[in-house]
């Protein structure tokens, strides 16, 4: 598209309209030269890039310039930054240095204006935050204590000559294939079912340890997400397939009251409050994304295909919002299953999973609508969006995109842009 295209006519500053004779940028780097005695050499020393000036000439004109120029002084002379907007340049946050008015009698009906705009950027402090990850960790320790306990209470206080065996295996079984599926080193001398209701009946002290020893081996895990090269992707589906599995556990009734119903039930909530401990792991190794900068630019196509954009992994804020919602659904279930010190235990451990998600999500991306105006691909739209051509395959399993070279004009799902102003 042309530049006369994006011309605007007038330039304005806090809303005050106004025309530009001419503009001028002071850049460049500022260097501290060092001169050394009995050397014939400096050292210029880079102190950072210059702060870009933009020294305008303009004026205001018309019968009623005089209003005009009134208007304009006022808004030079405010304090704060305002807004400038430049006919060919852009907008700008900006504060105002020294400015000066002309006026003249051979131009009657004008008034001219020398003016030095500062870019404007707000001032950053340090600030103090709190580390959600670690507390939500700190949490975990109280959760599996309060599970074991009760646990080996409920089973050591019924009598297990009264538990029929075989409708207990039919209600455990899917407790089972989970407790394998996690643990499978810890069990792995638990060979069926059956053995798996043997030893919790008998030795649920031994159990207990075997669980404790597996929740030992895994506490260490706000390092797991950076050392193991994993992604927020990875740990919203791991989380995913820990809900999937909750929802499996109860689905074999037995006889309401009984000492069946009651080891059963207790094996079942130990498993589920083991997912919700796993579920807690997961969420405290995502790190809350550190913020990033934003590019004014992007390299073309040919080079990234030699060199490709690197960039961080960051959240996506709606999948974190929508896998807390199910977190929360499934701690909430569990929580009308348990007596009132277990409530209490789960329901700081959902507080801490829920304020740690949101730290998350903040610190992510949101997602916005688009609609291509013509068929295009994936690689083209993730270029021209994102100045990453990489990124088509985001756009692609996002929208699951059936052929990458043929997007038709349809609503798209796509990570929000935001740009920095420089």
């Amino acid at each position: 598209m042309s530049y006369k295209k994006n011309r605007r006519d007038e330039a304005s500053f806090r809303g005050v309209s106004f025309y530009i004779d001419s503009s001028n940028i002071k850049t460049g780097r500022r260097y501290q030269n060092h001169e050394y005695l009995q050397r014939d050499k400096n050292y210029p020393e880079d102190l950072g890039l210059a702060t870009r000036l933009k020294n305008l000439n303009v004026f205001v004109v018309g019968d009623d310039y005089d209003k005009k120029r009134d208007r304009l002084l006022e808004a030079l002379e405010q304090g704060d930054y305002g807004q400038l907007v430049h006919p060919w340049m852009g907008t700008f946050d900006v504060t105002v240095g020294e400015a000066e008015v002309i006026e003249n009698r051979a131009e009657a009906g004008i008034a001219r204006f020398s003016i030095t705009f500062i870019p404007y950027f707000p001032q950053s402090f340090p600030t103090a935050s709190i580390n959600t990850g670690q507390i939500l960790s700190l949490a975990r320790s109280l959760l599996a204590g309060t599970v074991l306990e009760s646990f080996v209470d409920v089973i050591s206080n019924i009598s297990t000559g009264l538990v029929n065996v075989r409708a207990m295996i039919q209600g455990v079984n899917s407790a089972f294939d989970i407790v394998q599926s996690i643990m499978s080193d810890a069990v792995e001398t638990i060979g069926s079912v059956a053995d798996f209701v043997d030893e919790i009946l008998n030795m649920p002290e031994k159990f207990a340890s075997t669980v404790e020893a597996y929740l030992a081996q895994t506490e260490n895990i706000l390092d797991r997400f950076s050392s193991n090269g994993s992604s927020y992707s990875n740990s919203l589906g791991a989380i995913g397939g820990y809900i999937t599995q909750t929802t499996q556990l109860y689905d074999k009734s037995v006889l309401a009251g009984s000492e069946t119903e009651v080891a059963t039930n207790a094996i079942n909530q130990l498993v589920e409050q083991l997912l919700i401990i796993n579920i807690g792991d997961e969420v405290a190794a995502m790190p809350v994304a550190p913020a990033t900068p934003d590019f004014n630019s992007s390299p073309d196509v040919d080079q990234q295909t030699i060199n490709p954009v690197e960039r961080p992994d960051v959240p996506v804020a709606d999948d974190v919002i929508a896998i807390r919602n199910q977190i929360l659904d499934v701690i909430w279930s569990a929580s009308n299953r348990v007596t009132a010190e277990q409530y209490q235990v789960l329901n700081n451990y959902r507080q801490k999973i829920t304020e740690h998600l949101n730290a998350v999500a903040e610190s992510g991306v949101r997602l916005e609508t688009i609609k291509p105006m013509t068929t295009t691909s994936s690689l083209v739209l993730a270029y021209r969006r994102f100045g990453d051509a990489t990124r088509h395959k985001e756009i692609e399993q996002r929208n699951r995109i059936k052929h990458r070279s043929f997007i038709y004009p349809q609503a798209l799902q796509v990570a929000r842009v935001t740009n920095g102003n420089r």
